[in-house]
This record gives C-alpha cells, structure tokens and sequence, in this order.
C-alpha cells in the first residue's frame, strides 16, 4: 500500500492532541487516506485547520470523512 502524506496541520494538530492522534491511527488505512485526501484537497493552510476543527469528534468516534 502506498504511504498515506498527512497535511502539516493534522500532523501538528496530533501534537498538540493525542487523543486525535490515537483516533487517527487507529482508523483504517482507507478511513486515514480519505480524511488525507480531503484535507490535502484545501488550498490554505486555515481551511485544512477548520476541516481538522470539524472532523476532529468524527476520527475520535472511528468514522471516514465521508460517513455520518
């Protein structure tokens, strides 16, 4: 599988949060891409930290960016 490229921020926002990070990690590979992706997909640096701000309780509750 190829390796997933995290944005700075999320990579950041682990530091400062290891409960997201323990989520994060503990997600499947194709939950992990599809929060990467998503993520990757924003132009600037404040809209991947306001994606990160509200996915944040979905990576803590096990789910994709995608699922509800």
């Amino acid at each position: 599988p190829a390796a997933i490229e995290l944005p700075v921020e999320l990579v950041e926002a682990f530091d400062c949060d290891p409960d997201l990070a323990a989520a994060f990690h503990n997600l499947t590979p194709g939950r992990q891409r599809s929060y990467a992706i998503n993520l990757n997909s924003a132009k600037t640096s404040a809209t991947r930290t306001a994606r990160i701000v509200k996915f944040r309780d979905r990576i803590l509750a096990g789910k994709g960016a995608n699922e509800l």
